[in-house]
């Protein structure tokens, strides 16, 4: 079979290293891969080309992307024109790639499109290549939604129920958790229940020497290490967890912390965080790591990893990793985390916007060195049950190898954990 992988994304993150995943444990080694991606996504680079081992064929698009649109109109008064043109006018561009679409999948003729849109209506690409797929003749098409669905804006429900409406009838809906497709039904007009299969994430083989890097970040070995993984922007829940670390100081927790903040955002949030971390007096605390490639030295002195995510969160990469090393792991009960970790059994789970709760179990755990074994270790079990990459990716070979659209919706329920 020819498989092929479409992403439009800009930052690098999950959605990249879930393609990678996938790909790099595809069951059957026969099948040719090809890849279409934008020029323009950083994981590209970071992520998608330094990691896939298999023989793969990259395309780039020759797309006009609505997200780059009034990103080059420099005068503000053009650039409120921009937006407004880019509010409606993405529509008219969604017409013109669609034809590009069509003509580059005929050109390549995939037998199976897997669609991976970081949220829904996430990418407008990744709508269009739905249903362009289905013109080009390719018989099986999925689109995979990896976050929470949000309602569309007043003034373009009757353009996005239209869309809704083509991408249901051209491509089957994997959700990356239950909740994900529950939100999927109530904000959008979908009428079927999409699919749900879990991410899941590679063991990575490398031994990594702890001492190494806390050396080279002057990091004592008395000190706990909180780690977050994650986008710096204000659904992450980054100043909540400052907010938290202020509280442990100002009550003298009795051990040395360190907490280290790994990711990139935009340029405004990045200044808000740092000056978040001045105002609460943490500069000797957090340290700002920005995007860390080799993530793996970092998850090696993690004492806990913390997700206080505030919203839209659906099956968090970072939970499976943490939990893939066997590192207790704090997350809010936000989207599908549920899913994802048994509290006070596999993970321990606080209200969202709730920092005083979640300082409370932070010094629980760094506090209790048993706790923080036996939460680590259950978390780890359930890893290896329900989200290793190769269980993700021989679900999704179980679809590319059905006998056709017809026998998946069928059987959309085998899918569901």
């Amino acid at each position: 079979m020819r498989i092929c992988f479409y992403t439009e994304n800009y930052v690098a993150g999950g959605v990249d290293s879930v393609i990678v995943n996938t790909i790099n444990n595809w069951p059957s080694r026969r099948d040719e891969i090809l890849l279409i991606c934008n020029s323009s996504n950083e994981g590209l680079k970071k992520i998608i080309k330094k990691k896939i081992r298999r023989a793969y064929k990259l395309i780039i698009p020759p797309l006009v992307l609505a997200h780059e649109v009034p990103q080059k109109i420099s005068s503000s008064t053009i650039h409120s024109l921009g937006r407004i043109l880019w509010f409606y006018g993405k529509y008219i561009m969604s017409i013109y790639n669609a034809i590009k679409l069509m003509r580059l999948l005929k050109e390549f003729n995939p037998d199976v499109l897997f669609i991976h849109n970081g949220g829904y209506p996430g990418a407008e690409t990744a709508q269009v290549a739905a249903i362009s797929a289905r013109f080009a003749g390719i018989k099986k098409r999925f689109m995979t939604i990896h976050n929470l669905a949000q309602k569309p804006h007043l003034f373009q429900i009757f353009p996005e129920f239209v869309i809704d409406r083509l991408v249901e009838n051209n491509a089957t809906l994997i959700c990356v958790s239950k909740r994900g497709g529950m939100e999927l039904k109530k904000n959008r007009f979908f009428n079927r229940d999409p699919l749900v299969i879990y991410n899941g994430v590679e063991e990575d083989s490398k031994i990594s020497n702890p001492n190494l890097l806390r050396k080279k970040l002057g990091i004592r070995s008395d000190t706990k290490i909180v780690g977050m993984v994650g986008a710096v922007e204000r659904r992450k829940g980054q100043e909540d967890l400052l907010r938290a670390l202020k509280i442990l100081k100002e009550r003298g927790f009795p051990y040395s912390i360190k907490c280290l903040i790994i990711g990139k955002g935009t340029k405004e949030n990045e200044k808000q965080i740092k000056k978040s971390i001045e105002a609460f007096d943490l500069n000797e605390v957090v340290v700002l790591c920005g995007f860390v490639e080799s993530i793996n030295d970092y998850y090696s002195i993690f004492d806990v990893v913390v997700l206080p995510s505030t919203a839209y969160e659906s099956c968090p990469m970072v939970i499976l990793e943490a939990m893939s090393k066997g590192i207790p792991i704090i997350s809010t009960d936000v989207g599908g985390v549920s899913e994802i970790i048994s509290n006070k059994y596999s993970g321990l789970i606080v209200p969202a916007g709730d920092p005083a709760r979640l300082a409370e179990t932070l010094a629980d755990i760094l506090s209790d060195s048993q706790l923080a074994s036996k939460i680590g270790k259950n978390g780890r079990k359930e890893f290896l049950t329900r989200f290793t990459a190769k269980k993700m990716a021989s679900e999704y070979y179980r679809l590319a190898s059905a006998p056709n659209r017809g026998y998946i919706v069928q059987c959309a329920t085998a899918f569901v954990l």
